[in-house]
């Protein structure tokens, strides 16, 4: 593994030496980790090309009007070829050494600061309490993302740094900025290869993260911007138009779009998912690594909450969720009958009890699904009981300090199964009658004044969800097995729909619609419980699919995502977010 190797590099101080060059052991593994992952045969032969000792030195261009040009024949494992231009390739290379004088200065703070020699042993700061990051036990494929959490793991575990250590530490930040800057110009330049341009930009990416080694969460920002500039390249953008188009292309996209994600997640900064950077073509927007037609099986890091803390923490039957503007998690509990409140982290802050204020009597109350609007206020729909005979159902409404601010009785005879609300005080409640479990109508109330009208009886016939969206539209997900999203007018008029992910059969299927990047949300059970993510414009345009590295529970209960675009599906009695 990556450690190992570094862990060599700092005991031996093994420093290898190319025709003058630097290329320390340890640089050159983590460079070629960062930035040239398995996928991409041209980036493993660029850096070849640097660190090859049958490589030739790299002549200046001759001042004559015709362009002389270098080549030079690479061996690597697969036996490539790879084409330098002398003139062009000077920044791609000048980025490369700089990266590598930055990753021996760096080696030099780990040797300061990581290895103590106590009675004749060497000891390392890695201990029983090692971190490991994904993917790096066992594997002799090292991934980018575990090269370089490896980087920050060992860093987290220094002591204090003393002032020599302080001073090779800077100076390794003045490298890698040297070679981010490098690099940038490489990429720039129209005159090198597509496949030259993302070399230099896996460098960029990976000089960017190493000089903020010390707080990684800084430099998330400009690699997302990176992405950006990458996926406007028009070759780029022509290899995602076409299928048949240029594979290798598209794997190298794929590949540093998977290396930045990973990252993102791990070092903390999590819920970039729904604004990740797309490839913009024809107006539609492709995800390259997330969408289904890329067959990307990359997992994205997820947790889970709900079974933390005492009983009165934990959740029962997590029956549905909402979120609000602070981010906040909010979970009914079909078996305590309240509502459990978490922070966006999945930590338990307090329950509401939305039956506190109602006289005994002798019927029982259920609290069914929630919905939360854009002043934070909570909409509960509930269901009345008569020895165990369902007879009514109520929406309370609770403002943001959870006070109660209007009790609405739905009509006689209608039973709620799912509610969302408007920001103009409508709630839709989607369900049926009370002798049909089939969810066939679309009520419509003013919070204030009650039922407006009801729509939807002509095409609903299994409808299993409902979420409002921009432009007055409401959406509702019929079928569980075959979805299809209705997409109505708020005045009950069908405008269009479209075929959605299907869900495992009696698992649930779950909608809803984020605001912040106007798409649609849905959650689907696939085979091993696997919960899967569809994102969807709102014309039915797939964006991007995204698949929770754990396993959920037997069905799906809902969805909702954060403003932040933190996404939690509950299953049971966990929620599982990203």
């Amino acid at each position: 593994t990556i450690r190992k190797a570094w862990r060599r590099c700092l005991v031996q101080k093994n420093i290898y030496y190319f025709e003058g060059a630097m290329w320390h052991h340890l640089g050159k593994v983590a460079l070629e980790a960062a930035v040239s992952s398995a996928v991409s045969t041209t980036v493993k032969v660029g850096i070849e090309a640097v660190a090859s000792k049958k490589r030739q030195d790299v002549q200046p261009r001759q001042s004559t009007p015709q362009q002389v040009h270098y080549h030079y024949s690479i061996t690597d494992n697969s036996d490539a070829k790879w084409k330098l231009e002398n003139m062009s390739t000077k920044d791609l290379l000048a980025g490369i050494r700089f990266f590598n004088d930055g990753f021996l200065r760096l080696c030099q703070v780990f040797g300061e600061g990581a290895i103590n020699v106590s009675e004749g042993k060497i000891k390392s700061i890695a201990s029983s309490k090692e971190k490991v990051a994904p993917g790096s036990s066992g594997h002799l494929t090292i991934s980018p993302s575990t090269a370089w959490l490896d980087a920050i793991f060992l860093f987290k575990g220094l002591n204090e740094l003393d002032d020599s250590a302080l001073r090779a530490l800077s100076d390794a930040k003045e490298r890698f900025k040297d070679a981010a800057r490098q690099a940038t110009e490489a990429f720039c330049n129209e005159a090198l290869s597509a496949g030259e341009r993302v070399l230099a930009l896996r460098c960029r990416v990976a000089a960017s993260l190493l000089e903020k080694i010390d707080d990684p969460v800084d430099a998330l920002g400009s690699c997302k911007l990176y992405l950006e500039e990458l996926h406007a390249m028009r070759v780029v953008r022509e290899s995602f138009k076409k299928r048949g188009s240029s594979q290798s292309i598209q794997a190298d996209v794929r590949d540093l779009n998977s290396f930045l994600c990973d990252v993102t997640q791990l070092v903390g900064n999590v819920g970039g998912l729904l604004s990740w950077p797309c490839v913009v073509v024809a107006e539609r927007r492709i995800d390259p690594l997330h969408h289904v037609e890329m067959m990307s099986k990359h997992y994205c890091s997820s947790r889970s909450f709900g079974q933390e803390g005492n009983d009165k923490h934990r959740l029962n039957f997590a029956w549905s969720i909402a979120s609000n503007t602070r981010g906040d998690f909010i979970v009914p509990d079909g078996v305590d009958r309240n509502i459990k409140f978490f922070d966006s982290n999945g930590k338990f802050h307090f329950c509401l009890d939305p039956f506190v204020n109602e006289s005994r009597s002798e019927y029982e109350d259920e609290v069914w699904n929630v919905a939360t609007d854009q002043h934070d206020n909570v909409y509960v729909l509930t269901l009345q009981r008569d020895n165990g005979v369902a007879i009514s159902s109520k929406v309370y409404m609770f403002d943001k300090d959870c006070r109660r601010i209007q009790k609405l009785d739905l009509r006689e005879g209608f039973r709620g199964f799912s509610l969302a609300v408007d920001d103009s005080n409508r709630v839709f409640v989607m369900g049926g009658s009370f002798s049909n479990l089939d969810n066939t109508l679309v009520a419509v109330y003013n919070q204030w004044s009650g039922f407006v009208q009801s729509f939807g009886n002509k095409y609903l016939k299994k409808a299993q969800d409902i979420t409002v969206a921009d432009e007055d539209r409401v959406m509702v997900l019929n079928g569980e097995t075959d979805p299809i999203v209705l997409v109505f007018s708020v005045d009950g008029k069908l405008l269009h729909n479209f075929k959605v992910t299907p869900s495992l059969p009696d698992s649930g299927i779950a909608m809803t619609f984020h605001k912040t990047s106007e798409t649609v949300l849905v959650a689907s059970l696939q085979p091993d419980n696997r919960v899967k993510v569809s994102m969807y414009q709102t014309d039915g345009h797939l964006v991007r699919v995204i698949q929770f590295k754990d396993k959920g529970g037997p069905f799906i209960t809902g969805v909702t995502a954060t403003a932040k675009g933190r996404i939690a599906v509950p299953g049971q009695n966990t929620v599982l977010f990203c």
